[in-house]
């Protein structure tokens, strides 16, 4: 196999090999990559202000994908390139479609003002576990700034992974739906994914899909492991992401995008 143009790698049960951590193994061999001639960039699903934690741990080539591609960041300039909204109105709207399937969902939003979740969860746990999110006066308030992401978990912790395709189906045509985790259910506006920023970044470096290289481990990595000439899964990915891949690495605590690495460099 050449050497892709491109590396991009998922974060959170992908690049991670501990809580927010990135270990010096990986570390290490993106930054041979990058030596090689190699760009590096990630592509998660969390905002900026949380995915810095990340981005000072790894030579990078100066942009990261966040929220599941509504926005691009520009890590040198800290400024964001590229931002994709939901119209409050569609966001609304979608709100009251989960709710007729799940009365137990609530609601929280990624803004450009920060985090916020509706009233309805001023006492949920989960909204409290986000220490740099504020509580919202009215749930038409959480798109009172551009929200770039909406997200729904259930007021008792229930799964929702198990349930993804059929709130995805629910709202078909409005918006965007994934999930990254068992709890978490994501929206960005529709069209909008990880596999479409990352295409508009390489259309701006003259890199086609052939030369990508991808790492991912969850349903909101499909559109991209399934884009990028090569999509590699992590041992520890879901089953359908599992059956889409073009190869399988060992899972993130495994350092498998290390290994998988340290594999394709010594070839060459």
């Amino acid at each position: 196999m050449a050497l892709p143009k491109l590396i991009v790698s998922d974060v959170d049960g992908t690049l991670l090999t501990g809580f927010n951590e990135v270990n010096r193994r990986t570390r290490d061999v993106l930054g041979r990559c990058i030596d090689a001639g190699i760009k590096v960039i990630l592509a998660t699903g969390r905002p900026p202000v949380t995915a810095k934690v990340i981005i000072e741990q790894i030579p990078h080539s100066g942009i990261a994908i966040c929220a599941n591609g509504a926005i691009t960041y520009d890590i040198e300039q800290d400024s964001v390139t590229q931002h994709d909204n939901i119209d409050q109105s569609v966001g609304l709207e979608v709100i009251n479609i989960l709710r007729a399937v799940e009365p137990q969902l609530l609601f929280g939003t990624a803004t450009s003002s920060g985090l916020w979740y509706e009233p309805m969860a001023a006492d949920d746990g989960n909204a409290k576990a986000w220490p740099i999110a504020n509580c919202a006066p009215s749930i038409e308030a959480l798109f009172a700034h551009p929200a770039f992401k909406l997200i729904g978990w259930h007021a008792k912790n229930e799964p929702l992974a198990s349930r993804g395709p059929e709130l995805a189906q629910a709202v078909a045509g409005k918006v965007y739906l994934t999930w990254s985790g068992e709890h978490w259910v994501e929206m960005s506006s529709l069209g909008v994914n990880k596999a479409t920023a990352v295409e508009r970044v390489c259309a701006q470096w003259g890199i086609e899909a052939n030369d990508v290289l991808a790492f991912g481990d969850m349903p909101n990595d499909i559109e991209m492991l399934e884009w990028a000439g090569t999509g590699v899964a992590m041992g520890n990915a879901t089953p359908d992401v599992l059956a889409i891949a073009d190869a399988v690495t060992e899972a993130h605590y495994e350092n498998g995008v290390a290994r998988y690495l340290e594999k394709l460099l010594a070839q060459h």
